[in-house]
């Protein structure tokens, strides 16, 4: 599991890439608690009312958890790592470098840190965000959903086996 996660060697097949992100996930979930637990967090209480023709039909109360913003740039850091390198080899697997995810991960990573430094909001942080979700739903189907290369290619053997003598 450390190398698939860890090593920028060959190439992975769909059901690989989507197994190693929800590791991934789940570890971050994991720490994200265990970090909140250790008091790197807050909690804030919000309360409402829905009315639906200006008849009140329900009043809620609720509690939003929220990692504070340092262990949260910290926490994207570290799993950006692994995320990353998923990425990449699942590109190599259609034949791609995967120099494409490496700046998407860096525009990431940029925004994150405009944002921390108090520049959420403003009209380069939107533009940046804008620009990242678009290109996100475009790995999501170049690295989700479209098959690899069949047989070897330049980064490696096929993950699925053809092409193997």
């Amino acid at each position: 599991m450390l190398k698939l996660l860890f090593s920028l060697d060959g190439r992975i097949n769909r059901q690989r890439f989507w197994l190693g992100l929800l590791l991934v996930a789940v570890l971050n979930i994991v720490l994200s608690v265990l970090l909140m637990n250790l008091g790197f967090g807050n909690s804030q209480t919000q309360s409402g009312s829905v009315e639906v023709d200006g008849q009140l039909q329900q009043q809620f109360m609720r509690t939003v958890f929220v990692l504070a913003p340092l262990p949260s740039l910290l926490l994207s850091l570290l799993s950006a790592v692994p995320m990353t390198i998923l990425a990449i080899k699942r590109r190599r697997d259609r034949n791609v470098s995967g120099i494409d995810v490496v700046v998407f991960t860096a525009l990431a990573i940029v925004t994150q840190l405009l944002v921390l430094a108090g520049q959420g909001g403003t009209l380069l942080t939107g533009i940046l965000g804008t620009v990242q979700g678009i290109w996100s739903l475009v790995l999501l189907v170049q690295l989700g959903f479209l098959s690899g290369t069949r047989g070897p290619n330049s980064y490696g053997p096929d993950p699925l086996g053809y092409g193997d003598a």
